[in-house]
């Protein structure tokens, strides 16, 4: 919101009555898929919770591609349409690696690895504002345009998202439960996690 807000205020100058409304767009369409995530996870076989999170990264590389297309172009039309996509990749992502957390948590252990979750979000989500601030205004500061600047955060973002699916390839749950002894340390626990 920090950064698409705005983003559609100076790029497009879009009305605040207007862009105050965009995270009702990507949050309605988040809960959702986070809904349809759930079904797909008990209803149809296959889908795992690795599975999710790599198709909600999937998703959510598509549409911070699209914003980037839209801010160096100057396309208005893709910024409804990359709400409700953003929401669509959030919902399959939130399910996801939320799943994945627990299933990669030690018996009796889950509580303390969901205090690390929820700390490591907020931390993450912190960084990406402020980072998404700094990269506009060093995008805007070197061109002098806000579509420019805009993309350069947004293709930010898709390379993030990118490097986020490499790592989701290489997590195997099935492989990491079977190495866990009975009484496993934290630091092997952490050190063995995406092996």
């Amino acid at each position: 919101d920090p950064i698409l807000e705005p983003f559609a205020g100076d790029v497009f100058d879009m009305e605040a009555s207007v862009t105050n409304r965009f995270a009702a767009y990507w949050g309605s369409t988040s809960i959702l898929t986070s809904l349809i995530s759930l079904w797909l996870l008990r209803k149809v076989d296959g889908w795992t919770h690795t599975r999710l999170s790599q198709v909600g990264v999937v998703v959510l590389i598509i549409t911070f591609a699209l914003l980037t297309i839209a801010s160096v172009m100057y396309i208005e039309a893709i910024i409804m349409p990359g709400l409700l996509i953003l929401g669509i990749g959030l919902g399959f992502w939130n399910i996801g690696t939320l799943g994945l957390m627990m299933d990669m948590s030690p018996l009796g252990r889950a509580g303390t690895f969901l205090g690390f979750w929820s700390m490591l979000v907020t931390l993450s989500r912190g960084g990406g504002i402020t980072s998404g601030g700094i990269g506009r205004d060093v995008g805007l500061w070197s061109s002098g345009d806000f579509g420019m600047a805009y993309a350069l955060v947004f293709g930010l973002a898709t390379v993030g998202l990118v490097i986020a699916y490499y790592c989701l390839m290489h997590i195997h749950v099935d492989e990491y439960k079977a190495k866990q002894s009975s009484e496993p340390d934290l630091s092997t626990m952490l050190a063995t996690a995406t092996d």
